[in-house]
């Protein structure tokens, strides 16, 4: 049956007789004709209704500017108000002078209010009410009898204790925002402030930001007519007369645009978005309305704006004109090609008859072949829907089984148990009276007492010892608005601290039910925040220190180079060498300050060896007279047969120095300073109480004052970078912190004792060594060796160059300077024979280590000594390692580079 419906459709072979060109013509242009036609009609149809969309749609985006902007003004407004009512309920003189009735006291603290108020609003009404919201003390500008205590927004304020704010219309035809803020004295509202304020400026602002003619608006039934022609005065009967039904609230009512009128008049339910012609101008104009709304939503008025869209129609009537060109043009053009190429499109034609049928009779034949496939697919969802049967009866057998699961349900709830005794944390659940309805085992063991006993009190008088709800209770805050809510407290007589969270309990009805509560021991964590928090100061001070001590390491290289360039040039005058001698010393002594910088910055490592702590203090004893003046006594009790340490004395003598002058100026009157050592032993126990230590024989030193002594909180800070107590300028704030850093780098470890008027002790407890000491030997200055090698000096700092110019140059080397390695690299060409590279590391342009390997690869017998201001530990961290060259640290002297130079040119590191 199939093959015969098939030869059925393939038979018919003959073709329709092509009609002659004229014919085609006729057949072919005419209905081309109409439908060019048509497509011009649908253009101009088309344009007018873009047209009318866009007018619409520039109307739309000013009406949603103003609603948009409408509310943002409002609540800076309503922000602002409540900011000033706020302080004003928040003064102890204000809630004093309400309790004693003091009117004058309560008028003189509002009128600061009242006269800020008065620069930026016509209208201003202030009211303090009783808790019966009667009247107490009322200030007005200007003044009317009008009595406004039936108010949404007080009713709101009155029943949910909190402050309230909206917009009204007073019946004088006034549009205000009223806030009403509770006055709470001893947990209870003693009365309220009453603030209300005209909102009529809102147009200037509005009509600023959209760019559009506003003006508020009311019905005038909702107006009291008494009200309103007291404040109009005489002119008033007669103006009341002549309103219509809407009135104009804001702006001049003389001078309401012919516009406006014509859009007032209009029903309101024309009146959302509406385009009109001006009766006076004749030109188009679109209007709309936002609703205005008090506090319980009902309306009270709208904001009218009106726009003149003559200029945006005269645009759209000339795109529409464009358009209308173009498609006509188009129109004309295609009517033309095809009248004379209809023939040849009639051949083209004929030639594909053929092709034409041969594809019918394809399709046809696949047709048949998408039949047989449609049968085929017909079998398959007959297989497929038994085999959902098969799968339904499945399922049916599935619940069946769930059915069976009660038992498993039971042992459910007999596990969550167990979790939720096993948690760590203290849980509770509260009902909405914050009573404890359930409490897991951990809340137990933290009180010292079964859970079963913590049901039915309530949480506020565990965790926060009170016996009522306290102020920002989390609890409260979730109960109110069914969110979670977290914050820390902490309990007194455990003296820990928790994090609180609080999560509500909600049924599928919505209701919140109870709420979750969640108490971690935060206590040791808390510590550690502390603790973190010093490290990542010290850190910071560190970071600054090693700049400082870099730079300040240039300075003192010239000032020790050039000191003893003049002591060994001058042998005649004592007197001038016994000076230039101390600036020597000085210099040195500014060396020592710069590495007690990068040790206390954690980024130079202290130079330790084994010493005598009793000859450190010893060596002190005249400076430190000299330090302290005459009105305070120094007592030294050193034991004799104390322990060696292992420590940088530069280091040590700059802690006993920093503690010695604490001390002098704790005690501006005179007193006593005792410096005691002695040998102790550490155990286990008293080693824990201070990280870092071990226990062990250990050297302790003891600087104590009879000064006024720190109180606890004083006690806390002392140790943190740029905390004093001093005077501005007085102190620096980095003198203990130095020390704390000083002694952390011995891994020893310093403790303070003070209260006030008793004096203040500080202990320093280092690790002994039963290495021997190291002898202190004086340094002299030996005979320098000379040279004739040719040496690249590369150096930014010019005072740094011009000195190691000269010290080099009178030992018979030819020195050739460079200010960065660009100009050394010029010079290094220029110079065929170059024996030493003699290179700052850190400059401006590039570095020297990179200098000398660019230098090296042209000449590779050419040898480098490098110096910095940075320490080798920070050349690491700068991924610069100088492991195996000969390096020389700033500052130095000047028989130390001059030695540097010379075991750099003999290969002798």
């Amino acid at each position: 049956m199939v093959v015969t419906e098939d030869r059925k459709v393939a038979s018919p072979k003959k073709s329709r007789v092509p009609p002659s060109g004229s014919a085609l013509r006729r057949h072919v242009l005419l209905p081309l004709g109409l439908a060019l036609l048509l497509s011009i009609v649908v253009t101009i149809f088309a344009g007018l209704h873009i047209h009318s969309l866009h007018v619409a749609s520039e109307g739309k985006q000013r009406q949603w500017a103003i609603q948009t902007l409408l509310p943002t003004l409002l609540n800076k407004e309503v922000l602002q108000l409540h900011a000033n009512l706020n302080g004003l309920a928040s003064c102890p003189n204000f809630q004093q002078a309400w309790l004693t009735g003091d009117l004058h006291t309560l008028e003189a603290r509002m009128a600061p209010i009242f006269d800020g108020l008065k620069s930026r609003h016509e209208f201003i009404d202030i009211s303090l009410r009783q808790p019966d919201h009667t009247l107490f003390l009322h200030r007005q500008i200007p003044l009317w009898a009008h009595e406004r205590s039936d108010s949404e927004v007080l009713a709101q304020a009155v029943q949910s204790g909190d402050p309230a704010h909206g917009l009204e219309l007073d019946p004088t035809g006034i549009l205000l925002l009223r806030l009403v803020h509770p006055l709470r004295l001893d947990g209870k509202t003693a009365g309220f402030i009453d603030l209300s304020v005209e909102i009529h400026g809102l147009t200037t602002t509005l009509q600023r930001s959209v760019g559009s003619d506003i003006w508020l608006v009311t019905a005038k039934e909702q107006l009291d007519r008494q009200d309103w022609l007291h404040l109009t005065g005489p002119g008033g009967v007669e103006e009341w007369g002549r309103l219509a039904r809407l009135v104009v609230l804001s702006g001049s009512r003389k001078d309401i645009p012919p516009a406006l009128r014509d859009f007032m008049a209009l029903p309101r339910e024309q009146r959302a978005l509406k385009t009109f012609t001006s009766t006076e101008q004749g030109w188009p104009i679109q209007g709309g309305q936002v609703p205005l709304r008090d506090a319980t939503g009902h309306e009270i008025g709208e904001i009218f704006f009106l726009d003149d869209t003559s200029g945006l129609i005269a645009e759209l009537n000339r795109l529409r004109l464009f358009f209308l060109v173009i498609t006509g043009s188009t129109a004309i053009t295609v009517f033309t090609f095809l009248f004379f190429f209809l023939g040849r499109i009639q051949a083209t034609l004929l030639k594909q008859k053929r092709s034409l049928l041969n594809e019918i009779d394809s399709r046809k034949n696949t047709e048949t072949a998408l039949r047989r496939l449609q049968e085929d697919l017909e079998r398959q969802v007959a297989e497929r829907t038994q085999a959902l049967g098969d799968t339904n009866q499945a399922l049916q057998r599935e619940v069946a089984e769930r059915q069976q699961t009660g038992e498993e349900l039971r042992r459910a709830k007999e596990e969550w148990e167990e979790t939720f005794n096993a948690m760590a944390d203290t849980v509770t659940i509260l009902d909405p009276e914050l009573r404890i309805v359930r409490a897991n085992r951990a809340t137990g063991e933290l009180w010292g007492q079964p859970a079963e006993q913590l049901v039915g009190r309530h949480c506020y008088e565990l965790y926060r010892d009170a016996g009522e709800p306290c102020e920002g209770c989390p609890v409260a805050q979730t109960l109110a608005d069914h969110r979670q809510h977290i914050c820390e407290i902490e309990h007194s007589p455990l003296g820990k601290t928790f994090l609180v969270s609080a999560s509500p309990l909600i049924g599928n009805d919505g209701v919140c039910r109870g709420v979750v509560h969640v108490a971690r021991d935060i206590t040791v964590q808390k510590e550690f925040e502390a603790k973190l928090q010093q490290t990542k100061k010290m850190e910071a001070v560190g970071t600054l220190a090693a700049g400082i001590a870099h730079d300040f390491n240039n300075i003192l290289t010239g000032i020790l180079s050039y000191s003893e360039l003049i002591l060994r040039g001058n042998t005649s005058d004592p007197a001038l060498r016994d000076d230039i001698s101390r600036i020597l010393e000085l210099g040195r002594r500014g060396a020592g300050l710069t590495r007690q910088l990068l040790a206390f910055s954690r980024e130079q490592e202290a130079r330790m060896q084994p010493l005598k702590l009793n000859e450190l203090v010893e060596n002190l004893m005249k400076t430190l007279g000299r330090l302290i003046g005459e009105d305070i006594e120094v007592t030294f009790n050193l034991s004799p047969d104390l322990g060696n340490v292992n420590g940088d004395p530069g280091q040590l003598e700059q802690v006993i120095l920093n503690l010695v002058v604490n001390a002098r100026d704790a005690m501006p009157t005179g007193g006593t300073i005792v410096i005691t050592t002695g040998n102790v032993e550490l155990d286990a126990e008293q080693a824990a109480r201070h990280p870092g230590m071990t226990p062990g024989p250990h050297v302790m030193l003891t600087v104590s004052d009879t000064g006024s002594g720190m109180d606890p909180e004083t006690q806390e800070h002392i140790f943190e970078p740029f905390f004093t107590t001093k005077e501005v300028g007085a102190g620096t704030g980095l003198g203990l912190a130095t020390v704390y850093g000083i002694i952390q780098q011995h891994q020893g470890s310093i403790w303070v004792y003070s209260e006030i008027g008793g004096g203040t002790v500080f202990k320093i407890f280092l690790p002994q060594t039963t290495e021997p000491d190291h002898a202190l030997t004086t340094r002299v200055f030996p005979d320098l060796p000379e040279g004739r090698e040719t040496i690249l000096l590369v150096e930014d700092e010019a005072a740094v160059r011009d000195i190691l110019n000269r010290t080099l140059a009178t030992l018979g080397y030819k020195i050739i300077t460079a200010r960065d390695p660009a100009e050394a690299e010029e010079l290094f060409t220029a110079e065929p024979e170059i024996d030493l590279l003699f290179t700052d590391v850190i400059m401006p342009g590039g570095n020297g280590m990179d200098l000398y390997q660019q230098l090296a690869a042209k000449r590779s017998n050419l040898k480098v000594l490098f110096m910095s201001g940075y320490n080798e530990t920070i050349m690491k961290q700068k991924k610069m390692d100088f492991a195996g060259f000969p390096f020389i640290q700033k500052p130095f002297a000047t028989v130390d580079v001059v030695l540097a130079v010379r075991n750099a040119l003999d290969n002798r590191v």
